[in-house]
């Protein structure tokens, strides 16, 4: 009996310490001067989580981590305006164009683009499957 409390217990903690190795490898982030609001991290969070495989230990650990990855690059105003404008300029036509010929816009876009890349290099998935999805 106490051989299958133990596996269990093996089995339920080896995905939260693959989390934490995640979180210390990923804990180089500076979190002292974060202004996202808590609603839209949880957005981002969520829609990070969405796009890589689902609601699990480690994608909300790797997840969180981007999202105070991107908050520590940029102010809140920055993120809203380069989102919005990579939202709207693949927009077909004038509404579109106001997004595209927006040159601030195209800057914090491209800001944008490149943070978000490097804060997938600075807080990856700890897989504990075979799926690897990233």
């Amino acid at each position: 009996m106490n051989l299958l409390k133990a596996l269990i217990f093996t089995a339920l903690c080896l995905p939260l310490l693959a989390s934490a190795q995640t979180v210390q490898r990923a804990g180089n982030v500076d979190t002292s001067n974060l202004d996202f609001p808590t609603f839209d991290r949880v957005g981002i969070a969520m829609t990070c989580m969405d796009s890589n495989g689902g609601a699990s230990v480690e994608t909300l650990t790797a997840c969180s981590c981007r999202v105070d990855y991107i908050d520590s690059k940029m102010d809140y105003a920055e993120y809203e305006e380069a989102n919005t404008n990579m939202r709207y300029a693949g927009m077909p036509g004038e509404k579109g164009a106001l997004f595209r010929d927006m040159e601030r816009g195209k800057k914090l876009a491209n800001k944008l683009k490149n943070i978000r890349d490097e804060s997938i290099e600075a807080c990856p998935i700890a897989r504990t499957s075979p799926d690897s999805r990233e």
